[in-house]
């Protein structure tokens, strides 16, 4: 695989760049299953965390999985991002 430099043009034409402001996440990892109830306690629990720190939510709750679903669910990692202000 080669690596493009930063600055550079991707070298496939599907491949679109655009740019995205910066934003402000608060981000809870976890381990463990995908499930929806699971993604649903952390995500209450997140917003929990916000509450208690003074922070507003600005956007939804986002599901980040980070392992291939052959992965066991007791070493898989995930997180829940939410944009926030101060």
């Amino acid at each position: 695989m080669r690596w493009a430099r930063i600055g550079m043009a991707p070298s496939d034409p599907r491949v679109k760049l655009i740019k995205v402001p910066g934003l402000l996440m608060a981000a809870l990892s976890y381990s463990g299953t995908w499930s929806m109830g699971r993604y649903e306690e952390n995500e209450n629990r997140l917003k929990e965390l916000i509450r208690q720190r003074g922070l507003k939510m600005v956007g939804e709750p986002v599901f980040a999985r980070y392992n291939p679903t052959l992965m066991p669910w007791f070493v898989r990692r995930n997180e829940g991002l939410t944009p926030v202000s101060r």
